[in-house]
């Protein structure tokens, strides 16, 4: 049986994730962008099994150009206040006043 990915509550380990890639992106003074998707997956008795048609999917995608940081997702998430903190220190770091968050 599949889990209903779409009420999967996302770990706090995915907010340390974009909190690190934040981090490392006010280190990187010519980035143009930032992507990153990550893909959760069950683990069954049997080892390691992937469902690729009906795995929780997040999305971040950051732009320079319009200190923009968004994150999809197809179970919830909402970022947490450090990760959000983090982006405006980000967007801050690249020129702008704070980051533009978007969360879909």
């Amino acid at each position: 049986m599949l889990p209903d990915v779409f009420r999967i509550k996302p770990t706090e380990a995915i907010n340390t994730l974009y909190v690190a890639a934040g981090q490392a992106a006010q280190n990187m003074p010519q980035l143009k962008s930032m992507k990153i998707v990550s893909l959760a997956f069950t683990v069954e008795e049997n080892g390691l099994e992937y469902l690729f048609d009906e795995m929780a999917e997040h999305w971040l995608n950051y732009q320079r150009s319009e200190g923009k940081a968004t994150w999809i997702s197809t179970s919830e998430f909402h970022p947490s206040n450090e990760v959000r903190e983090t982006w405006n220190e980000v967007a801050k770091s690249h020129g702008h006043r704070e980051a533009t968050i978007e969360v879909g």
